[in-house]
């Protein structure tokens, strides 16, 4: 069983102000996009037991997600800006890393070249970004 730093309930409740920070319901996506954004949000509130991603909501969001390596990456608040360069490709990955680029700074390039775990969990992030 895997060890986990957070409480279910304290990780649940963390996803929620991140999308209420948003004005976000998933009960309100088309069912397709629903249950792509249930299977995100149980990853993502999974990595928030492991202590791999952070949500700290101040004036701003900010999500910190943790590498394998121990590097982390942050999410600033996504903008209009951030939503026009994920348009600016073709295919949901392109649109993911695109995003993921912008509200980090690093740029989509940096995103292509994760690998695993880490991967999937910057796409669910970037997928959840792009339904807000």
């Amino acid at each position: 069983m895997a060890e986990y730093k957070i409480s279910e309930e304290v990780a649940e409740n963390s996803y929620d102000e991140m999308v209420e920070y948003y004005v976000f319901d998933i009960d309100d996506l088309p069912q397709d996009q629903k249950n792509l954004a249930l299977l995100c949000r149980k990853k993502i509130i999974k990595a928030i037991r492991k202590g791999k991603i952070e949500i700290i909501i101040d004036d701003e969001i900010l999500i910190r997600q943790h590498l394998k390596n121990g590097n982390p990456i942050e999410y600033k608040e996504i903008t209009g800006k951030a939503k026009i360069q994920s348009d600016k490709k073709d295919g949901i990955y392109g649109k993911i890393h695109n995003i993921l680029g912008s509200v980090s700074g690093l740029g989509p390039a940096f995103f292509s070249k994760l690998k695993g775990a880490d991967m999937s969990l910057s796409e669910c992030i970037g997928n959840t970004l792009l339904m807000v």
